[in-house]
């Protein structure tokens, strides 16, 4: 998906208008028209201001990474003290074969009702 789609589709599904958005960047409907349109390109504080409204990374927006949060949210709380950026970091470190092992037990665990 490229980032014309993926503006479109935050925007639909928050059940916004164009004119909406564009009164949040501060410019004309026509211009964040063209933005969805892939007439104009994108200016780097606008994309910043879209990613901080939809709470989602740049790089979700550029369609780089299909992971939707803002990377932000790696330091809120998982558990106690653990963070889902330690979390993350403790699953970074495991072999193939311990990350299959986590794999299936995540699975095993997310099936249980």
């Amino acid at each position: 998906m490229n980032i014309n789609e993926i503006l479109r589709n935050l925007r639909e599904d928050k059940d916004l208008k164009q004119i909406d958005i564009a009164n949040i960047l501060c410019i004309t409907q026509q211009t964040y028209s063209n933005y969805e349109n892939a007439k104009s390109e994108i200016p780097l504080n606008h994309l910043i201001k879209l990613a901080d409204f939809y709470n989602v990374s740049t790089d979700f927006l550029l369609g780089r990474v299909t992971y939707k949060h803002n990377l932000i949210s790696l330091n809120d709380l998982l558990l106690d003290n653990i963070t889902y950026g330690d979390l993350l970091n403790k699953v970074s470190t495991l072999d193939k074969y311990k990350l299959h092992s986590l794999i299936d037990f995540l699975n095993y665990i997310s099936s249980k009702r």
